[in-house]
């Protein structure tokens, strides 16, 4: 048995660094796949674009992907293994002259 490492944790009054656990998948997508957080696009400046991968089962979030302007461009066969299955992805990319960034979101309610 392999022996387990601590895990570091840091706590600020405005910061919680700590691992990443599975229950934080879907506020860590929704986060990214936000029109708003998109808008800086994350990507460093001497880049010229960004990439997306979607489980091929995962329809919803290759929607998602394309809604906010990336294309597919192709599938990466048997490229992971998700529980246990072995799994396709499809690729998507956002070259940044055909990025158009979204208005400046209004207030919020």
């Amino acid at each position: 048995m392999r022996p387990s490492l601590p895990t570091p944790s840091l706590h600020t009054s405005r910061l919680r660094l700590r691992t990443f656990e599975d229950a934080d998948a879907d506020n860590l997508f929704a986060l990214h796949s936000n029109a708003y957080v998109l808008r800086y696009w994350d990507a460093p400046p001497w880049s010229e674009r960004a990439r997306a991968e979607a489980d091929t089962r995962n329809v919803a979030s290759a929607r998602v992907l394309e809604k906010l302007g990336f294309v597919r461009e192709g599938t990466l066969r048997e490229d992971r293994v998700v529980n246990g299955e072995v799994s396709d992805s499809w690729v998507h990319g956002l070259i940044r002259r055909e990025w158009q960034p979204s208005p400046e979101p209004g207030p919020t309610r």
